[in-house]
């Protein structure tokens, strides 16, 4: 090092200096200005942090006004104060009217799956809905029964009853011990409880960001793969001619806006039809089947709903051009409407995709649509349900059925496997593992895929070295980069060599790049390119690099020391942004090379 290096060098461990926050300012592509501070624990700065959140919690807390504080603890109060009456009301009435429509045979048909009675499925969508409209923030969130959730507290709920040596009962609604499903009612209840509790503690202790780590490939050929397991079950004699009408009612649903009420109406249509049938032929046998064993952990379940209710959330934000809700908030208001259904004594709710579909092209303004649908569905339970004792299992079976169905998305799949393999993989291990193996193990599974491959891109960022003719024969990773990599080449003194790397420098990725820089420069890592040698100067661009940590930093010194020992007279490192730099002076790297080995953004 020369000694004007030397005094550039040690010009930097004087924090306050004019020069080094000018060369910041030069060395940072993001032209944030970058000043270089004391270095403070870590523990200091999370006290420091702390106490800082709580002056501003305690400010924000002075300067609320009791309205604030009311809309604080009821969001409805937040879009009941804009509320219009003669903009609003009609659309929400029908939107809630055709909800109800819905999902009175479906949380009957839902119940059933689970081996619940029937006043359960019409309960899971009277409270949690009235419930989600004073606590939630979409407002064409349908909330109530879903099918997916329903099948795996049918299987493992009986399960918990095998251990506990308690008789499962083939019809709920008439059942042969009724105290042994007094005991299996009770433990959907507490299951609901379970649930509202973990949702809200979520929620408070302000968890939602984990939903980021959702992924959307995951989820959907999750749903694929349990709509298939749910819709194969039902028998097929009466069931399929009743889902023939079912698809007919939605497809004609889409031929006119006027007939987008069918869709609503097809559920309640099959019921009429197969109370009809049933009161005139009443044959004796037309039980659904119970379903397979899919999956006994709660956990799950859980899992499951949020995916569902955050997934329909944010779909219907991007749909209606609105703010995507807060996760924390829905996780508290799922909580609260979950504890609300414990609390009269049904089983757990979700957001439902087909339903808030229906919510949303009916023209719902207002979380008010939620709360009518739980207010018809109220007097269903007071005075109509009786009417629905003749309901067939092949009628549930078939609302069931096309209800599954419509969470099938093999295109999604296709598209994937067309454009995205590596994300079409995620998909692929959902779908197939619900279908071969079952529905608890599908969803870990594609997460676990999920998790590997954002893995795998941290830990093998592409590295792209550009040799100039100049400097004599090529690497091998020339002939991969593209033309723009050799730009600036003009500002640098020749021979000389780019490397780009494009992604973060981090333990994960230690290896990988050590090796692919010095295998792009030369034969082998350990060998010169004969006859050629190492160019004169090599520039290691980092601007594609958003962070790094200590063993980046010590990656970044120990190329540095290889490359001048094979003949490389000078080493820069190009262009990174303030956080690298930080990192970069953190781990003395800076101080050991000197000011002149960080540059600026190459020339253009």
């Amino acid at each position: 090092m020369s000694s004007t290096e030397d005094e550039s060098a040690g010009s930097w461990s004087s924090l306050d200096t004019p020069l080094l926050l000018d060369v910041m300012r030069d060395v940072c592509h993001d032209n944030v200005p970058y000043v270089v501070e004391d270095e403070v624990p870590w523990w200091e700065e999370a006290r420091e942090s702390a106490v800082a959140r709580l002056h501003r919690f305690r400010h924000r807390i002075h300067k609320m006004s009791w309205l604030e504080w009311l809309s604080a603890a009821l969001p409805c109060i937040t879009w009941l104060r804009s509320y219009s009456v003669s903009e609003d009301l009609w659309h929400d009435v029908m939107a809630g009217l055709s909800v109800a429509a819905m999902v009175v045979p479906q949380g009957i048909s839902y119940a059933s799956l689970a081996g619940l009675p029937a006043s359960f499925g019409l309960y899971a969508s009277f409270a949690p809905s009235i419930a989600y409209a004073v606590f939630g923030s979409c407002n064409q969130l349908a909330f109530g029964p879903v099918a997916i959730t329903y099948s795996l507290l049918g299987a493992g709920l009986p399960a918990i009853m095998d251990g506990l040596g308690v008789p499962v009962n083939e019809h709920p609604n008439h059942p042969e011990d009724a105290a042994a499903q007094a005991t299996y009612n009770l433990a959907a209840i507490q299951v609901a409880f379970l649930a509202g509790c973990l949702y809200f503690a979520v929620g408070m202790l302000h968890l939602g960001w984990l939903t980021r780590f959702l992924s959307p490939n995951a989820i959907s050929g999750f749903a694929s793969g349990a709509s298939i397991h749910i819709a194969v079950l039902p028998e097929l004699s009466m069931g399929l001619s009743l889902v023939a009408v079912l698809v007919a009612m939605r497809h004609a649903s889409t031929l006119r806006r006027r007939l987008v009420v069918l869709r609503a109406l097809a559920p309640l249509t099959v019921c009429a039809l197969s109370i009809a049938i049933v009161r005139l032929w009443a044959p004796g046998e037309n039980v659904i089947r119970r379903v397979g064993p899919l999956c006994g952990s709660p956990v799950t379940l859980c899992l499951l709903d949020t995916c569902e209710t955050v997934s329909v959330a944010r779909t219907l934000a991007a749909l209606h051009a609105g703010d995507s809700p807060s996760p924390d908030a829905e996780f508290k208001a799922m909580g609260l409407a979950n504890l609300a259904g414990a609390a009269l004594g049904s089983s757990t709710a979700a957001g439902s995709f087909s339903r808030s579909a229906v919510a949303s092209a009916v023209g719902a303004r207002t979380p008010l649509a939620a709360a009518v649908s739980g207010g018809v569905l109220a007097l269903v339970l007071v005075a109509l349900t009786p009417v629905f004792a003749a309901l067939s299992a092949n009628a549930q079976g078939a609302i069931v059925a096309v209800g599954a169905l419509g969470l099938l998305d093999l295109r999604a799949g296709l598209a994937l496997a067309a454009s995205f393999p590596a994300e079409a993989l995620v998909w692929a291990s959902a779908f197939f593992t619900v279908l071969l193996w079952g529905v608890d193990h599908g969803i870990f599974v594609a997460a676990l895929v999920s998790l590997l491959l954002l893995l795998t891109r941290i830990a093998a960022p592409a590295v792209e070295v550009a040799r100039p003719p100049s400097a004599g024969k090529r690497g091998r990773g020339h002939a991969r980069s593209p033309p723009g990599l050799v730009t600036g080449f003009h500002s640098l003194s020749a021979p000389s060599a780019v490397v780009r790397v494009r992604g973060p420098l981090v333990f994960a990725s230690y290896r990988h790049v050590h090796d692919r820089v010095l295998s792009a420069l030369c034969d082998t890592p350990s060998t010169p390119l004969p006859g050629a040698g190492l160019p004169a100067r090599i520039v290691i661009d980092l601007a594609a690099v958003p962070f790094v940590d200590s063993a980046g930093v010590r990656l970044l010194r120990q190329l540095d020391r290889e490359l001048r020992s094979r003949g490389a007279v000078d080493v820069r490192f190009a262009a990174p942004n303030a956080e690298v730099v930080q990192s970069l002076w953190r781990g003395g790297l800076l101080l050991d090379l000197g000011v002149g080995a960080v540059t600026g953004p190459l020339d253009p």
